[in-house]
């Protein structure tokens, strides 16, 4: 079974009673995961079906998802999941660098030796997951690892638009982990990031985070 086939079969937890956010949880993941292709049409009356949920719920959770840009609604023509083209991802990319990198740089005077350990511990969990085959849970651990440093750093503009940015980040990195190795290799790199913060050495957290982003753009873009 491969990793997307796996991470699908299993949906974040709604909140007891909430049709909606049962439904809304399932469509997000069936969209992260590669389930519902990027460009492809969903037909409500087939998701009422599938989910066993009525058509409120549905048009609901579809609203929202419309809000965060996984879906768009088209009038008279029905619903149709979102496909980043090449220029959006690349634009993803370039906004990444430019605000990991500052905030790499910033961590270093503030964080805690509970900090690394609590990013130490998001890294094991994210290869449980890898070893698991839990593609969605290894992409929510990964930008986990990534926001962990705004929080650390206390900015809450850049850990805002990192937060609105998060569905797009885990359909982009899904995307570009296809491959058995590259899963293995960010695992490795984000603990040589982990290594240079416990160290204190703030060249070195920046060359290890501006590493794995090149990697990142390279696994995305040469697709």
């Amino acid at each position: 079974m491969s990793l997307a086939e796996n991470a699908a079969k299993k949906p974040r937890a709604a909140k007891p009673g909430s049709l909606k956010e049962k439904a809304y949880q399932i469509l997000r993941r069936m969209i992260l995961t590669g389930e519902f292709k990027g460009g492809t049409q969903v037909v409500e009356a087939d998701l009422v079906t599938r989910l066993q949920i009525g058509r409120t719920p549905i048009r609901e959770s579809v609203l929202r998802l419309e809000q965060e840009g996984l879906v768009r609604i088209v009038p008279h023509k029905g619903i149709f999941i979102n496909e980043m083209s090449l220029k959006e991802i690349q634009d993803l990319i370039q906004l990444r660098f430019c605000l990991e990198l500052f905030a790499i740089r910033e961590a270093i005077s503030y964080i805690t030796d509970n900090d690394i350990e609590g990013m130490s511990q998001i890294v094991d969990l994210q290869e449980q997951a890898m070893q698991e085959c839990d593609m969605y849970e290894y992409m929510e651990l990964d930008q986990r690892f990534h926001q962990k440093i705004f929080e650390i750093i206390g900015n809450d503009r850049m850990l805002r638009i990192m937060g609105n940015l998060s569905d797009q980040l885990v359909a982009c990195g899904i995307r570009g982990l296809r491959k058995q190795e590259r899963l293995v290799q960010v695992i490795i790199e984000h603990r040589e990031v982990v290594r240079a913060l416990s160290k204190r050495d703030a060249n070195a957290a920046f060359e290890a985070v501006k590493l794995h982003l090149e990697r990142v753009r390279c696994s995305l873009t040469d697709l």
